[in-house]
Parts: structure tokens; sequence; C-alpha cells
């Protein structure tokens, strides 16, 4: 459910943009989410920093002859790292189409409001959040290939409608688009998730995964 953060920040700008108004707005309310991430930010810092490993990354460490995980990337991973890029592409459009490229495009090309826009697409990627776990429970029961090539296909033949739609200039056709859009991405994204750290062995899949 990692896209329900972006959501979340949606609907606060959203609600500051509605009760401070669009003066106060553009003077300093945009600072507050900000100042909220940060504080955010701190929290998740210190709570990695609490965690422990799991058990099958240390047992696996330690049954590795190569203690080096960059050396161990350079000389085993790099056919997994180029998977992983493949794989990330199609992913990085879809999803940074819906969290960063239609809330401007609904208020350019489909003559939205800024707050309705942006709560339009809220919405839309809670729709994305949620399919990322129902790609990946269908991809443990039929496999990672069908699923990511179904939702890659999804995505490529959606995408032209969804946009039509999503520039047709009401709400409704606005939220229509980005749905068919999310359906896709979520079905392609949550298979990929799961699939991109499966390609490296355990004592190195960090840091191959994060190359």
């Amino acid at each position: 459910f990692g896209y329900t953060a972006n959501a979340a920040a949606a609907l606060l700008i959203t609600i500051l943009q509605y009760t401070g108004g669009a003066e106060a707005y553009a003077s300093w309310i945009w600072r507050v989410p900000f100042l909220m991430g940060g504080l955010v930010g701190l929290v998740g810092f210190w709570l990695r920093r609490s965690l422990d490993d799991p058990k099958e990354y240390k047992e696996a460490a330690r049954s590795e002859d190569e203690t080096n995980p960059l050396r161990s990337v350079g000389r085993t991973g790099k056919m997994s790292i180029l998977h992983v890029i493949m794989l990330q592409a199609p992913l990085a459009v879809g999803a940074n189409m819906m969290t960063t490229f239609l809330y401007p495009f609904l208020i350019r090309e489909g003559g939205l409001a800024a707050p309705v826009a942006l709560f339009c697409n809220a919405a839309a990627i809670m729709v994305l959040a949620v399919m990322m776990p129902i790609s990946g429970a269908l991809s443990d029961r039929f496999g990672r290939k069908p699923i990511l090539f179904l939702g890659g296909l999804l995505m490529a033949i959606v995408a032209y409608p969804a946009l039509t739609l999503a520039a047709a200039g009401s709400v409704q056709a606005a939220f229509a688009g980005q749905f068919l859009l999310a359906l896709g991405v979520g079905l392609y994204g949550g298979t990929a998730f799961t699939t991109m750290p499966e390609l490296f062995p355990t004592s190195f899949r960090a840091t191959g995964h994060a190359i």
C-alpha cells in the first residue's frame, strides 16, 4: 500500500487549499506538507535504525564465501540489474503519470479546478494502491510472468483512451480515465515490486536492487 502515501498527500493539500484559500496557500501554507514530511522522515529513519535484519538474510550472508556485496553484484548480478532496469521502465512511466503528470494535465487539458483535480487524482491513486496487493496475490497463484505481461499489455491498451477521458473536461470522465490507467499500472506494479528483488540472491539482494 505504498501509494496510499501519495493519495494521503494529495488529500492533505486539497484540504489545505480549501481551508486556507488560494492566496494564503500560495503565500505560506504550501510549506506545511513539507514540514510534516520532514517529521515523518525522521520517524522513518528512527524506525529503520531500530529494526534488525531478517534471520534468512543473516544466514545467507554467513554462508557466502564473498563478504563484499558490491563485489558479489559485479561478479554475478549484472544480468539481474539489467532485468530490473527493464522491468522498472514501464512501472516508472505509468506510476509517474499517475502521481505527477496527471494532476497538472487535468487542470491544463481537462479544465478542472486545482482542488477538484487533486482530489480526483488522489482517488485514482487509491485505486492504484489497492491493486498492488491484488496483483501480488495473483502472481503468487499464477506466476510472475503472466501477470507482468497482462499488466504491461493493459497499460499499453488503455494509455490513449485514459488520457482522452482525462482531458474530456468532467470529473467523471477524468476519474474513469485515471481508473483505467490505475488498473494497468497496479496490476503490473504489484508483481514488478515483488519480482525485482527476487532476481538477486538473498546475500546481496539489497545492494543489487539498490544499484
